[in-house]
C-alpha cells in the first residue's frame, strides 16, 4: 500500500459503518474523506470487523482493534487494544471485565455514578 490508510470499520446504531482512518467521521465517500479531504481506500469484505455474541452482551474488534462492547445497542464499554483478538480472547474479555461490577452486570461500569466497581 503506498501510504494510504484503509477505512475503519466501526459497529455504531446497529451496523457496520466506515470511517476515516485520519478524523474519524464517516466515511461517506468511496476515495478521500467528506471532511478531512484526505485519501482513503475503501475496502469492504473480510476486513470488517470481529462480532461475537457472549451471553447478553456483543462484542465487537473495529479493524483498528479496538473492542466494543454493547448490550442491546448501547455501548457499554471501549477498549483500546493493539492487537487481533480470537472470538474466544473477546468472550474472555467480557469475563475479565465482569469481575470488577458489583452486579456482575457490564452496565454497572458506564453507570456507576459513585465510582465504586
Amino acid at each position: 500500500m503506498s501510504g494510504i490508510k484503509e477505512v475503519e470499520w466501526m459497529w455504531e446504531y446497529g451496523v457496520y459503518i466506515p470511517f476515516c482512518p485520519y478524523c474519524g467521521e464517516p466515511a461517506y465517500e468511496k476515495d478521500s474523506c467528506y471532511f478531512c479531504g484526505k485519501p482513503y481506500k475503501y475496502v469492504e469484505g473480510e476486513y470488517k470487523p470481529t462480532e461475537v455474541q457472549c451471553g447478553e452482551y456483543t462484542v465487537v474488534q473495529n479493524t483498528n482493534n479496538h473492542i466494543h462492547i454493547y448490550k442491546d445497542d448501547s455501548m457499554v464499554m471501549h477498549i483500546q487494544c493493539t492487537v487481533k483478538k480470537t472470538e474466544e480472547e473477546l468472550r474472555e474479555e467480557v469475563e475479565f471485565y465482569k469481575q470488577f461490577c458489583k452486579s456482575g452486570k457490564l452496565d454497572q461500569i458506564c453507570n456507576d455514578d459513585e465510582g465504586e466497581i
